[in-house]
């Protein structure tokens, strides 16, 4: 059986089936970013990015979290993470919050930050990948 209302294939693509307001017109996350890290206390989002224990990684593939690691952070997390992220090919750090000067230390080396994330940091990567996260694009 074949939709359309003749009983033939359907040869056109029908436009009006797809409205173009129905689409946001940016995107929520990057297109398909293939490393993200969260800012993190043991398994949970750190309430403040700059003061976290740890980061946890999460290697992405089609939108899918493929594999994790995890980086101790030890002291204040500073200028120097944003450059071991830029070199790791770090796409997204996701936090809960972060001062402006330490998100520019990230966005100045072409890494996002998305803001508002809480709870496990697993369950942050995905807020993240489902566009639920405030996002501030690379400079």
């Amino acid at each position: 059986m074949y939709p359309s209302g003749k009983g033939s294939k359907l040869t056109e693509f029908d436009s009006e089936m797809f409205e173009d307001d129905e689409w946001e017109d940016e995107p929520a996350c990057l297109a398909d970013p293939e490393l993200i890290v969260v800012a993190s206390e043991g398994l949970e989002v750190s309430p403040h990015a700059g003061y976290c224990t740890n980061f946890n990684y999460y290697r992405v593939r089609d939108y899918s979290i493929i594999n994790s690691q995890n980086l101790p952070a030890k002291g204040k997390v500073d200028a120097r993470f944003a450059e071991i992220f830029s070199q790791f090919g770090v796409d997204v750090v996701v936090v809960s919050d972060i001062n402006e000067e330490q998100a520019a230390d990230f966005t100045s080396r072409g890494i996002a930050i998305a803001r508002g994330a809480s709870g496990k940091a697993i369950d942050a990567a995905m807020d993240y990948l489902d566009g639920a996260l405030d996002v501030t694009l690379p400079q």
